[in-house]
């Protein structure tokens, strides 16, 4: 068997460390050579292990095809492995697997279908580009990992459950090697690679001239740093580990729910404005696609929000605040016996929402991964030069918001006198927890 190994510095890392880690951690920019260094050693490890099981895992996988298996087909292919279908592997398409001659497999799955992720057994897993792949998925899968884990990402973002979870340290720890790299590490580029990745460098005249100069890109793309997104609606929050003891004692409290399904999760979070240190207290606790509004008694273990609700265990008179534009599924809801409400969006809201969101700093709770994630990457939608018009009001881009829409809908309806910061529990747990009143509500502008 002919194989032709041109390997980059990952690659020989991932070979050096092979059989000491149990778990890989490759951090980068763009074109740094993590991905393709990464099939090579697989590849290796199928054609000299007989049986074993390999799976790379993306958070879509209909994104598979023009990624890793586009690099799969090339490391196999005659510029590199030199291969031979249907002698030293087949390829099922239709199942994204490939079963070598000595019986070992790869196979490419995803993490958007959470009920498959209890079937996935493998000795070797894969995880591509971790910082899509949710803490849940990854623990479904990770005690499921006979043997190594593998992880690839570029740095897109300041705060994911990788940094807290797993950690990124250049140090050997408890089985786990990590390895920074930018694409200056692949010598493979071409000149005209290179140069695209280049132009968004800011420190160069001639970027800022031609308009292709972006920090942010250089910073993440290019030397592989976590740079904060440009634009960011929340500048003023901070993550912590408090959350009050008996949120009652607090001056307001309750939760905000943004409904979801196929496309955009539905989300919960947790709302406390608490009198010190001062501040908007959040919590996640649901982030969730395909998630049903109420409980299907033919389909007992199909999940909702209803059943999920009940195992969060909350005062049944605890104030629930939604998305007003879905009537039908409030309702649903409330005949469930939850004291819920909607929040009217007018003219203006999301920007109303958010100025109030402001009025008080903003803390995230340690454990909310995908409300740290919104929060950093939650962005105003950037204007053209020529475009501008002082009467042009921000407006965010709709993305990175499901929990922060939560919260902001919670907060739209909790806009009353906060000059008490004190409040008596008895007083706080009526303000917190009383019955919705339809005239009552805060008229949305």
């Amino acid at each position: 068997m002919d194989i032709n190994i041109q390997g980059t510095t990952n690659f020989q890392w991932l070979n050096e460390n092979w059989d000491k880690g149990k778990m890989f951690i490759l951090e980068g920019s763009t074109r740094s050579s993590k991905t393709i260094s990464i099939v090579q050693k697989l590849i290796l490890v199928a054609l000299t292990n007989p049986g074993i099981v390999i799976r790379c895992v993306r958070a879509d996988g209909t994104t598979h095809k023009e990624s890793t298996i586009a690099d799969m087909d090339f490391v196999l292919g005659p510029e590199m492995f030199n291969l031979k279908y249907d002698h030293h592997y087949k390829k099922n398409i239709q199942n994204k697997k490939y079963k070598f001659i000595n019986k070992s497999t790869i196979t490419f799955s995803a993490t958007n279908d959470p009920q498959k992720l209890h079937g996935m057994k493998q000795n070797i897993l894969w995880l591509n580009e971790i910082m899509e792949i949710p803490l849940a998925s990854y623990r479904q899968l990770a005690q499921r990992t006979s043997d190594k884990i593998i992880l690839d990402f570029n740095p897109s973002y300041n705060h994911h459950w990788v940094f807290n979870h797993i950690g990124c340290n250049n140090k050997p720890l408890e089985g786990k090697y990590y390895k920074h790299s930018t694409y200056k590490d692949n010598q493979f580029l071409s000149p005209e690679q290179v140069a695209i990745i280049e132009q968004a460098d800011p420190s160069k005249p001639e970027n800022v001239k031609n308009g292709t100069a972006n920090a942010f890109h250089w910073d993440v793309y290019g030397l592989g740093k976590r740079g904060r997104v440009e634009g960011a609606v929340f500048n003023q929050w901070e993550s912590t580990e408090f959350w009050p003891d008996d949120p009652r004692n607090s001056i307001r409290w309750g939760l905000g729910l943004d409904f979801g399904f196929s496309v955009d999760p539905t989300a919960i979070v947790e709302c406390v404005i608490h009198p010190s240190p001062r501040g908007l207290y959040l919590r996640e606790r649901l982030y969730e696609k395909n998630i049903l509004v109420s409980k299907n008694y033919t389909q007992p273990n199909l999940k909702s929000i209803e059943g999920e609700l009940k195992k969060m265990d909350y005062p049944q008179d605890l104030l629930i605040i939604a998305d007003g534009a879905q009537p039908e599924s409030i309702m649903q809801l409330r005949t469930s016996g939850f004291n819920i409400t909607g929040v009217k969006k007018g003219k203006n809201s999301i920007l109303t929402g958010i100025n109030i969101m402001k009025k008080f700093k903003i803390y995230v709770h340690e454990e909310s991964e995908n409300l740290k994630i919104e929060m950093e990457h939650y962005r105003w939608k950037i204007q053209n030069h020529k475009d501008k018009d002082p009467q042009l009001k921000p407006e965010p881009v709709d993305d990175f918001n499901h929990l922060i829409d939560a919260a902001r809908y919670w907060r739209m309806m909790n806009v009353g006198d906060m000059r008490h910061l004190m409040p008596t529990s008895q007083a706080g747990s009526n303000q917190m927890m009383r019955k919705p009143r339809v005239k009552s509500r805060v008229r949305q502008r």
